[in-house]
C-alpha cells in the first residue's frame, strides 16, 4: 500500500498485528477479544500478507483489499463478542369488546407494580396487537386506552357500533418467549379482582395472585378458562365458542346501564367468591334474554348451563309434601315453586 502511494514498504515498519487488531477494535467500541481460533487464523493470513507487502517492490490493490478484509474480520469479530442481542419476550393477544372496527386502541403493559411501562403498541383494526417486553418474566399488567371519541367496535348484543368507554385491563404471567393476553371484559374483571381499581390504577401481588384471579373469574363463569381467545357471536363466524357467548351476555348487561357498571358490578360480587350470588346470576340472566333477543339465539340456555355448572350442589332434599311425596294436580294447580341450584345434565321429575 505504502509503495502504491509512492513510499517504501519495510516490515520494521508495521506494527503488530496483535497493535493492529486493538487499535481497530477500540476505534468501533471492542475490545480485542477474539476467540482462539479466529486469531489464530487471522494472524497467519496477516503474516502472510506482511511479508509479502514488505518483499514486493510494487503492491496491487487486491492485497491491499485482502489486509483490509483481513481486519473488517477482526472488528467483526470483537463487537459481536459484546453486543449479544438482548432476549424480546412477546406479548400478543386481542381486544374484544364484540369485533373491533378500528385500529384506535393503545395496548400499555406493565410489571407487577402497575408504573413501570414495559412496551406498548397501538392494535390492528381487528383488535390484535404484538407487543415486545424485553427480558422481563414475571407478572404483568395490560392497560387499553382508546385514542379516538369514535366507535371502536360492534356490541354483540345489539350489533351496533360502540365507542370503548369501560377501562379495559389484563393480568397474566410471562414464563417463556411469548405469552397470549387477551383483553375483554373478563379480563377486566379477574384484573380488579387481582387488586386493581376500577381506573386501572394500583398493582398485583404476584404471579400467584394473577394465576388465581383468572381462576375465580372463569369458575364463576362456568369457563374453562378466560385466557381463551374468544369467537363473538357477530363476527361473521357460524357459531361462537363459550367465551364469546359470555362475552354477548354481559354486553346485554351493558344495555341496562353502561360497560363499567357492568364490569365493576360482577368485579365486586366475585372479590372474595368463585361464584356469583343471586343478585349478579339474575343480572346475567337478563343480560341474555336483552341479547337473545337481538338474534343471539340460545344465550339463555347457554348461560343457564354455564351457572349451573359453576354452582353445582353437592346434594339436594325435598320437604315432605301432602305426607305422601307425590305432587298431585290439584297441588301442581295450587302453586308450587322449587328452589336451589342442580348440576348441568341433571333432572328434576
Amino acid at each position: 500500500a505504502s509503495a502504491d502511494l509512492g513510499g517504501t514498504a519495510t516490515s520494521a515498519s508495521t506494527p503488530s498485528w496483535g497493535t493492529l487488531i486493538a487499535q481497530a477494535a477500540n476505534a468501533w467500541g471492542g475490545t480485542a477479544s477474539a476467540t482462539a481460533t479466529t486469531a489464530s487464523a487471522v494472524t497467519t493470513a496477516a503474516a502472510t500478507t506482511t511479508t509479502a507487502i514488505a518483499g514486493a517492490g510494487s503492491v496491487s490493490m487486491g492485497a491491499v483489499a485482502a489486509f483490509v478484509a483481513i481486519g473488517a474480520v477482526v472488528i467483526a469479530e470483537a463487537s459481536d463478542d459484546n453486543n449479544t442481542p438482548t432476549p424480546q419476550n412477546l406479548v400478543t393477544g386481542v381486544i374484544t369488546g364484540g369485533p373491533v372496527i378500528a385500529a384506535s386502541l393503545k395496548v400499555s403493559l406493565y410489571k407487577a407494580d402497575g408504573q413501570t411501562l414495559l412496551g406498548e403498541g397501538m392494535t390492528d383494526a381487528t383488535g390484535k396487537f404484538s407487543i415486545e417486553v424485553g427480558a422481563h418474566t414475571g407478572a404483568i399488567i395490560a392497560k387499553v386506552t382508546d385514542t379516538t371519541s369514535t366507535a371502536d367496535y360492534l356490541d354483540e348484543a345489539t350489533g351496533l357500533q360502540v365507542d370503548l368507554e369501560s377501562k379495559y385491563m389484563a393480568v397474566g404471567v410471562v414464563s417463556g418467549a411469548q405469552l397470549t393476553l387477551n383483553i375483554n371484559a373478563l379480563t377486566t374483571i379477574a384484573a380488579q379482582r387481582a387488586g386493581l381499581a376500577p381506573d386501572g390504577t394500583g398493582s398485583v401481588t404476584d404471579e400467584a395472585a394473577v394465576n388465581s384471579a383468572n381462576a375465580a373469574v372463569a369458575k364463576a363463569f362456568g369457563l374453562p378458562d378466560i385466557t381463551t381467545t374468544p369467537d363473538a357471536t357477530n363476527d361473521g363466524n357460524q357459531t361462537a365458542n363459550p367465551i364469546g357467548k359470555v362475552l354477548a351476555v354481559l354486553s346485554g348487561v351493558d344495555a341496562t346501564g353502561s360497560q363499567q357498571a357492568t364490569i365493576d358490578t360482577f368485579a365486586n360480587a366475585l372479590k372474595t367468591a368463585t361464584s356469583l350470588d343471586a343478585t349478579a346470576a339474575s343480572k346475567l340472566l337478563k343480560g341474555a334474554a336483552i341479547a337473545e333477543s337481538s338474534g343471539n339465539e340460545g344465550l339463555v340456555y347457554n348461560i343457564s348451563n354455564l351457572l349451573a355448572a359453576s354452582t353445582a350442589a353437592t346434594g339436594f332434599s325435598i320437604g315432605v309434601i301432602a305426607a305422601d311425596n307425590d305432587i298431585s294436580t290439584a297441588e301442581l294447580d295450587a302453586g308450587l315453586t322449587l328452589e336451589g341450584t342442580v348440576a348441568a345434565g341433571t333432572k328434576v321429575e
